[in-house]
Parts: C-alpha cells; structure tokens; sequence
C-alpha cells in the first residue's frame, strides 16, 4: 500500500514534487477533521515525560505551539519514545510534521516516512472523532 491521506492543501505540495518522485504513490484526501483542542494539547505536554530525551521535549513543544521547525530528521529519535511523542503532539502536531517533511521531499524512503505519518495521524482523527 502507497497510499498517502493528505489534505487537500497537503496534496497540492505533494502535486508539485517531480513525476519521478510521486511515481508509484496514490492520495486519498483526509477528510477527518477531529484534530485535538489547544486544551487537549497541553494537558498531553502536562503529562509527557521526556527527561532522558531534552531534544525531544523541545521538539514536542515547538510541534505543539506550531513553531517552525528549523531542522528536522525523525531519525534522531528514539524508538520507544516515539509513541509518546505522537501521543503528545497528537494528529494537530503530526500535521505540523508533514507539512515540514512534504517540504524537503527528496526519495522514496522520505515518502514512506510520510505515508508513516499520514496513516498515523488518520488513526489519530478516527479516534478522536469515536470520543467527541
């Protein structure tokens, strides 16, 4: 499955990577839109716990408050902290991600990064719409 869930904006990015990169990729549009409250958010930054990984606490925060990213690579971060960052920044946050990441597109692997993201931040709205 290649299949992106991108919003209508997010798809006109992805329209404008090169041919040879969107090869092989499909889009469906998220149309979900039970994206967490700023309460909500900052009750998750409350109780995130990220004493070991400081980096990752400020990478939370700058996500949370919708700051621009000035650098950004997925990989410095570790694999068990990693739910609880999604958790924390929820689907508002993981959407902050993607604009960063759809902006510096450069393979395949990026974009299955992305599709990573884009499916997570789908499950995150489904369950989010269940609770509201």
């Amino acid at each position: 499955m290649n299949t992106l869930f991108l919003t209508t904006e997010e798809q006109k990015v992805f329209q404008a990577l090169p041919d040879k990169l969107r090869e092989g990729w499909t889009m469906e549009v998220e149309r979900l839109t039970a994206y967490e409250t700023v309460e909500e958010l900052a009750m998750r930054q409350k109780m995130a716990s990220f004493d070991e990984f400081p980096q990752i606490a400020l990478l939370a925060k700058q996500v949370s408050e919708g700051s621009a990213l000035e650098k950004l690579s997925l990989h410095d971060v570790p694999q068990e902290v990693l739910p609880e960052l999604c958790f924390t920044i929820g689907a508002t946050g993981l959407t902050v991600l993607m604009a960063k990441l759809l902006s510096v597109m450069q393979n395949d692997e990026d974009l299955e990064g992305l599709m990573g993201l884009s499916l997570l931040r789908h499950e995150m709205l489904l369950s989010n719409a269940a609770i509201t």
